[in-house]
Order: C-alpha cells, then structure tokens, then sequence
C-alpha cells in the first residue's frame, strides 16, 4: 500500500469537492468528549483522637453549606432544568449530525476516488441515511462501553486510594499505561468497523469481524497511516487552534494594566476576536475532518483490494 498516493489524493479530492467540507463540519460535532478522575488520600491529623472521624469537625460546615446552596437554587430549578434539557437535545443533534456528516465523508471520498467529477450533497445525504442506525448504534454501544469501563476504573481507583492510603494509585498506573493502545486499538477497530458498514453494507457484527480481519492482516500498515494521520493533525490542529490562544493577548493585557476599564475593553477585544475567528475555526477543522476521514476511507479501499487480489491470485 503506497502511503504517500493516499494522503496525496485524499487532499485532491478533498480540495476538488468542497462539498466534503461542510460534512467535515457535521463529522466534527464528534469530536467532543470527556474524562474525569478521582482520589483521596487519608493521613493522622493533630487533635483528632485514634478511631474518631477527622472528617467529623467539618460536617457542620458542609451542612450549612448544602442548606445554603439549597435554598439558593431551589428559585431556579425550572430554569436549570430547562437548560440541562436543552443541552441533552443539543447533545442528541450533535451526535446526529456527526454521525451524518461521517457516513457522508465515506460515501463521498469513495464516489471522488471512483472518478466522479463533481458530488451531490443531497445526493450523499440521502444515501448516507441508508447505514444511519447502523453507524449509529455501533458508536452509541462503543461510548456506553467506554463510559461503563471509565466508570468503574475510577470507582476502583477511589477504593484502592481510599483503602490503602494513596499506595493503590501506584499499582492502578500500568494497568492505565495498558489501557493507552487498547484504546487506540478500539478506536481504530471501531473506524475500520464504521467503514466496512458503509463502504461493503455489513451488519454490526460482520462489520467488527471484517475490521479485526483487516487489522490482523495489516497490523502494520495500520500502525503507520495511524502515525501519520496524527502527526498531521496534530501539526494541523495546533496551527488552527494557535489564533484562540492569541486572542487572550488582549485579556492579559488588561488584567496586568490593573484598570476596571481596560480589563473590560480587553475582555470586549478578546470576545470579539474569538467570535470572528470561530467560523474560521469552524470550517479549518471541517476540512481537517474531511482530510482525515478521506485518507481512512481510501486506506480501507486499497487493502480490501490488495486482499481480494491476493486471493484471486491464490486460486
């Protein structure tokens, strides 16, 4: 496989159909995601006799504090709750869109790589609904799969912290360094698993069995596109990103000014800046999506070939 014709003709074609970056737009509604971590440690403290709380000081505090909040928002739960409701409808659309915008890229890359010369949005979109739920399901069960696993990691983490006084984080480190390229290996099976749908038209489990056929087989050609396509964006998405970063300039300017005003003309400065600058921002990583979604799809085309070749020739 010639790595260097698929990452050049992924950007021709990603130049040439412009149409691509508007679902590069939609694909990267994907792109959010989270962590979270916990711990504790426990130690003697002065004053706190052996066997007593030593929590047990603070606990009127905290009670104070908890009715305090209480009262406080108690006034404003229709509001926020009406905002934790917009954010999950928000949540649900993005995820939608995404998952449109990446059948779309897929549909679309492999039609520009067959010769088409110009692609239809609507065309793509209208296809792209075909392998919606399938698509759909596999990233939604990956993401439940994930957030369970996190989920339990990190109750686990808190147990081993709080039992043995911190030295249990110690022993949680390698198995966290092992989770590193099994989840580079998920995600990359979960790619090759999305691509097999939409590009062969399998079910969820034939498109897994396809994608591990695939790895397994191509174990390192994987490794090095995977290493490439990272680097670039790595490369890439720092240069986007560097613009947000000097927008701030403004901001730290005001606050070393020490002036109520000029503090607040530079956060204006700032915010403005950043409002024009995002659908710049918007559309850099829209084609930054389309690019890398394009480069997967032909890395897949060209193996499934190689392979189906090598069969031929081995009959």
């Amino acid at each position: 496989m010639n790595n260097s014709e698929i990452l050049t003709k992924s950007w021709k074609i990603v130049w040439k159909h412009k149409v691509l970056w508007i679902f590069g737009v939609l694909a990267g509604c994907l792109q959010g995601g989270g962590s979270g971590s916990g711990g504790g440690n426990g130690g003697y403290r002065p004053g706190v006799a052996n066997g007593d709380n030593p929590f047990a000081q603070y606990l009127p505090q905290a009670e104070e504090f908890f009715n305090r909040f209480t009262n406080n928002v108690e006034p404003y739960l229709g509001i926020i709750a009406a905002i934790l409701f917009g954010l999950c409808v928000l949540w649900l659309l993005a995820i939608g869109l995404g998952t449109m915008g990446r059948i779309g890229l897929i549909q679309g890359s492999l039609q520009a790589d067959g010769g088409a010369e110009s692609l239809s949005f609507g065309e793509i979109w209208g296809t792209s609904q075909l392998y919606f739920g399938r698509v759909l399901g596999l990233w939604l069960t990956i993401s439940l799969l994930g957030f369970v696993l996190g989920l339990s990691f990190a109750v686990l983490a808190i147990v081993a912290v709080v039992a043995s006084f911190g030295i249990g984080l110690v022993c949680l480190l390698p198995f966290l360094l092992v989770l590193i390229p099994v989840s580079w290996v998920v995600n990359l099976l979960v790619e090759q698993a999305t691509l097999a749908i939409v590009i062969e038209d399998r079910s969820l489990s034939e498109a897994f069995r396809r994608a591990w056929q695939l790895l397994r087989a191509n174990l390192g050609a994987y490794v090095l596109m995977a290493l490439m396509l990272f680097l670039i964006q790595l490369v890439i998405g720092v240069m986007i990103a560097l613009p947000v970063f000097l927008v701030i300039v403004p901001a730290l300017i005001g606050v070393f000014m020490g002036a109520g005003n000029g503090i607040n003309m530079a956060l204006l400065i700032s915010g403005l800046c950043f409002v024009v600058y995002l659908p710049v921002l918007i559309v850099l990583n829209g084609i930054l999506q389309a690019y890398v979604q394009t480069a997967w799809t032909l890395t897949f085309a060209r193996l499934t070939a190689l392979i189906q070749t090598e069969l031929l020739d081995a009959s």
